[in-house]
């Protein structure tokens, strides 16, 4: 079920952007994170048993997906839209919130599911990707961020100074200090692309897509960049 007075507040301001991901895509995501979780446990014992939030969670396609590879771990979905998932989903989301995900807040997090989140992963609309990454980065505990996003947000100098980096001057000397970038651990590129299909169309949208993964915590290794067959 949606929630239509959200629904036509987006409309309106033109980034309403819910695409449904394939199941196989959104499995194939969760695996990337499934591995590195396990890679990451001893820094967080944690980390299999603290809260993970589907962001933009949509009606729930990322749910099987995750708990296939991570089990009976808290699952919260968030979505602005959908005010819980899709039948055939509900049995895979401990609990749901129905709320914009960029006003959340960790003690939203302790009162839904009674334990911080350390994996936030998801879909979340690309007119405001970084906005849901940093976000994530916000409310992760010790654990790790994965996004769908176009790969055109990688690219641009615009980008590169606002969201990857920014810029400090030294003397007649230029700095450019790890933003996003100082986070990043894996860019996946998708393959084949995607075919999107908006929920409210017949037709749908192919994307050059990237699976972005980001460790909660500042990393000085250098991102993994691999391709991701998904079909």
């Amino acid at each position: 079920m949606i929630n239509y007075n959200a629904y036509r507040e987006y409309l309106r301001d033109g980034v309403y952007q819910y695409f449904v991901t394939p199941p196989k895509l959104a499995d194939a995501c969760v695996e990337v994170v499934a591995k590195w979780a396990h890679n990451l446990i001893l820094n967080n014992p944690n980390l299999f048993s603290n809260t993970i939030i589907d962001m933009g969670a949509g009606q729930g396609e990322w749910g099987a997906a995750i708990h296939k590879y991570f089990g009976n771990t808290p699952l919260l979905g968030v979505d602005n839209f959908f005010v819980g998932p899709a039948q055939e989903a509900s049995e895979f989301y401990t609990a749901w919130l129905n709320k914009d995900f960029l006003s959340m807040t960790k003690q939203d997090v302790l009162d839904t599911c009674g334990r911080p989140a350390s994996i936030i992963m998801g879909n979340p609309p690309y007119s405001e990707v970084v906005k849901f990454i940093r976000q994530a980065l916000a409310l992760s505990e010790r654990g790790l961020v994965g996004a769908l996003t176009p790969t055109f947000m990688l690219q641009g100098s615009r980008r590169f100074l606002r969201s990857w980096f920014t810029m400090q001057e030294t003397g007649n000397k230029v700095v450019f200090v790890p933003d996003l970038a100082g986070h990043l651990i894996g860019v996946y590129l998708v393959v084949p692309r995607p075919h999107f299909i908006p929920d409210h169309t017949k037709t749908g949208r192919q994307f050059e897509i990237a699976f972005v993964l980001f460790s909660s915590e500042p990393s000085e290794r250098k991102p993994v960049l691999e391709w991701l067959w998904w079909k």
